[in-house]
């Protein structure tokens, strides 16, 4: 045997044979950690990709190391419940307790009870995990559904209240101290509670119809009307609510339609288009973009104007300051008309021109956000000339005009104009990039740009403020470029806490795209995340992220939840393929940052597979962003009876974070370094 040259003498054989237990000893300990990590970092990755029963394996894998280690028990205690396997996550809950009592595996576990339909059995656990100490808002709003399941109403309203109490911005238990309310008859407290859940969360939009309820039943029509065109313009497909806005205008009868006649006479009347400053850039393109596709077309302008045939120079009608006019569609020819009497018929395809640069055009109730939360109709003005087409039975509504004034209308509506100054620049930079990336994007449509989210959100003058203008400005021209082409600077509100690589067509990678912690430095958090670390990540409220800025966002932009009976998101989905009943929805894979790649919802009569990230987000009712996991409430014969989603972020979370370009502005970041953090490897290049 060899020893080592620093010893002088050879070691008694007893004193040699402990050293060689000791480090044999010590080796298979190490052996043995190894092992156990390996199989906890195989468990994370394959749950990642969506592989539960293999991630399912290398955690009871790791057991074999230590059987009972905490680690690998939760994380299959949380996949087994994902995929409604709820007696075997009851089970190991259960073994944790014996192990060590808890608080949370208390209130996990009461999680569980409740998710199979045993309220009774939640309570006792819930209530036992108070005890230990359980204070986190989201046990007290299962509290209070557990109770509300049993009758107990009033024990149902204090537990939503405690809710509420440790988090003042907890939408979901807004809403339910709304349905609580609503069932002891107390309509006024209802009513309230209900308008507190779409003040924190307009997402939650079941509120705007229990709010037309209210208001219908005791007999205030125009509000309930009001709030049942919102909700039908979020969901434009729901028959019901249609059918409800028929029955306000029918029982409302002459009085609300005369009401309603009257203030809309009146606003016509008032309301005046805006004198601008016009901005003139050589060189700077111009833009066509779709306002919107509409029966009719009602509009003002601030100064005289004069149409024409398109691509032609002779007038074909002259208008007047500030008087209403219409235009509608007949037979593929323009009427236009004022105070409802006929005055001329016009081409096919006219252009709108002010007489003078600084006059603006106005234009009566533009369908904005159709489809989404922020839908409704609003009246809107425009610099430079309109556009309009009759095609079909419709007229098409285009706005022509240059580059930097069409950011005067981009910025404003993209990110509110309180922000940071470095934040609105970078702001402007990045809508200015996706011009130049996205010119003629919809080239076969007639136009370049549309006015939604799609492209970007463009509200003409109507939103522009001196900050915004002032953010143009100031960088006038510039472009974010990689390899010396103008990158497509795409944006959202708030990316949760970690942007995505791109997302996006096929999703070829991409190098200015690099998914990333939205953080200045490691905020404890390892990516990809295990069934554990999701949990935490996605129901954490003080997560270190740039995102989460109660200054400047709402912490339901952070992190949310959205509700549905399995009635309401079949009608959902439906919409889109009818898959039958409900039976269950798979997360078939995540990226990275715990964004949903891919996702597969199993019906009574399809199975449908969504790969995009927007689609998965409408096809689930406009989630606010495609981060989030789903628990699955089922009835007694393990039937899902109700999706309860939570999740993170606003938006697609590939390029800028918006909320965290203002953190970072906020903590003194100029325009550039929030380019550069959010976007790798561009330069900032002057075009004009």
């Amino acid at each position: 045997m060899y020893y080592p040259k620093i010893f002088k003498y050879r070691l008694p054989n007893f004193i040699l044979s402990i050293v060689v237990i000791i480090v044999f000893g010590e080796s298979l300990l190490f052996a043995s950690d190894n092992e156990y990590m390996k199989h906890l970092n195989r468990g994370r990755l394959l749950f990642n990709q969506g592989r539960e029963k293999e991630a399912l394996a290398e955690y009871r894998k790791a057991l074999r190391f230590n059987p009972e280690a905490k680690e690998p028990l939760i994380n299959l205690a949380i996949i087994h419940k994902n995929i409604y396997q709820y007696a075997q996550s009851m089970s190991l809950y259960k073994k944790l307790l014996q192990i060590a009592p808890d608080k949370t595996i208390y209130a996990n576990l009461g999680e569980v009870y409740y998710l199979s339909s045993r309220p009774q059995e939640a309570i006792g656990a819930f209530n036992a995990g108070v005890a230990w100490g359980e204070t986190r808002a989201y046990v007290y709003f299962l509290l209070g559904r557990c109770f509300q399941e049993t009758g107990e109403l009033e024990k149902a309203a204090e537990n939503f209240e405690k809710a509420v109490e440790l988090d003042d911005a907890h939408a979901a238990a807004y809403l339910y101290l709304g349905y609580v309310y609503k069932q002891r008859k107390m309509q006024d407290k209802a009513q309230g509670y209900f308008e507190k859940a779409l003040i924190h969360d307009p997402n939650l939009t079941q509120g705007y119809r229990e709010i037309a309820e209210l208001h219908f039943y005791n007999g205030r029509y125009e509000e309930a009307l009001q709030n049942c065109r919102r909700f039908n313009s979020i969901y434009p497909q729901d028959t019901q609510a249609k059918v409800f806005i028929d029955k306000i205008l029918k029982v409302g009868g002459d009085d609300l339609k005369e009401k309603l006649a009257a203030k809309e006479k009146k606003r016509y009347l008032e309301s005046e288009a805006k004198i601008v400053v016009p901005k003139k850039v050589k060189d700077a393109p111009l833009v066509r973009v779709l306002i919107e596709k509409n029966k009719q077309l009602r509009f003002k302008c601030r100064g005289n104007f004069t149409v024409f045939a398109k691509g032609e120079s002779k007038a074909l009608f002259k208008g007047t300051s500030q008087a209403l006019y219409a235009l509608v569609n007949n037979q593929g020819r323009i009427s236009i008309s004022t105070e409802g009497k006929k005055l001329q018929e016009l081409d096919g395809q006219i252009i709108i021109v002010p007489e003078k640069p600084e006059d603006t055009i106005l234009v009566f109730e533009v369908g904005v956000g159709t489809g989404d939360f922020w839908a409704s109709r609003v009246d809107r003005a425009y610099r430079g000339k309109l556009d309009v087409k009759a095609e079909g039975n419709e007229l098409t509504i285009v706005n022509i005009v240059n580059i930097e004034e069409y950011l005067y209308g981009v910025v404003p509506s993209e990110m509110p104009s309180s922000w940071p100054q470095e934040a609105l620049r970078a702001q402007a930079v990045a809508a200015r990039s996706e011009v130049y990336k996205k010119l003629f994007r919809h080239k076969q449509e007639g136009y370049d740009f549309c006015s939604g989210v799609h492209c970007q959100v463009y509200g003409g003058t109507l939103v522009e403020t001196e900050a915004t203008c002032s953010a143009v400005d100031e960088t006038t021209g510039l472009v974010a470029v990689c390899d010396n082409k103008p990158i497509d600077a795409v944006y959202s509100n708030s990316c949760g806490g970690h942007t995505q690589n791109n997302v996006f067509g096929q999703r070829e990678d991409i190098s200015y795209f690099q998914g990333r912690p939205d953080s200045g430095g490691f905020f404890g958090f390892v990516f990809p995340l295990s069934p554990l670390e999701l949990e935490d990540w996605l129901w954490g409220k003080d997560i270190n992220a740039n995102c989460n800025n109660k200054y400047f966002s709402r912490s339901s932009n952070f992190r949310w939840i959205k509700l549905y009976t399995a009635q309401e998101l079949q009608d959902l989905i439906s919409d889109k393929k009818p898959v039958g009943r409900i039976i269950s929805i798979k997360i078939l894979e995540r990226n990275k940052s715990s964004h949903i790649q891919e996702l597969e919802i199993i019906g009574s009569k399809g199975r449908l597979i969504l790969s995009k990230e927007l689609d998965i987000r409408k096809t689930l009712g406009g989630l606010r962003s495609s981060m989030f996991n789903i628990d699955v409430k089922i009835d007694k014969y393990g039937r899902p009876k109700e999706f309860l989603f939570y999740g993170g972020g606003w938006g697609h979370a590939v390029g800028m974070c918006q909320v965290g370009a203002a953190t970072m502005a906020q903590k003194g970041a100029t325009y550039r370094e929030i380019l550069n953090f959010y976007y790798a490897s561009i330069e900032i290049k002057k075009m004009y």
